[in-house]
């Protein structure tokens, strides 16, 4: 089974392409460093969604889920540069895990307001835009949950 959930996930994250998040945030296509940043961001926050699905569906087995699946992504590095590009994502993902921890399902504001914050500088505009990040996180969130097994 949990082959199978990692497989699902795998899937799902490669054709994940967060544009109505980058949208959201303002990154128009031209935008490359910011772009790249925020796609970094968003995968890691994604990661950390299947990781707080994982512990509701599979709370015995998500430990061990999560580790394959994190060791996975250590298994596709070839370069030194690409090893630490993949450390750093590491610790960024776990970060955003023990982030989702703090108050599980119930509540995402936290972790939009973090993200906003990082792409979007016009005060006025942070509830607004924090709210719909967090709208649109929990839709991610429940289509990853539907999508575990």
């Amino acid at each position: 089974m949990a082959e199978t959930v990692l497989a699902n996930f795998s899937v799902m994250l490669d054709n994940m392409d967060f544009a109505r998040e980058l949208r959201l945030l303002g990154i128009r296509k031209f935008h490359f460093r910011q772009r790249k940043k925020a796609l970094r961001e968003l995968k890691a926050m994604s990661i950390g969604l299947w990781r707080l699905g994982l512990e509701r569906s599979f709370p015995s087995e998500s430990d061990t889920i999560f580790e394959r699946f994190m060791l996975s992504l250590y298994e596709q590095v070839q370069t030194a540069k690409a090893r630490t590009e993949a450390d750093a994502f590491d610790i960024l993902t776990r970060a955003y895990v023990d982030k989702f921890r703090e108050r599980g399902d119930a509540d995402f504001t936290t972790v939009s307001g973090y993200i906003v914050s990082l792409f979007h500088k016009d005060t006025k505009e942070l509830p607004s835009k924090r709210l719909k990040l967090a709208l649109l996180m929990r839709d991610a969130y429940m289509t990853i949950f539907r999508h575990l097994i």
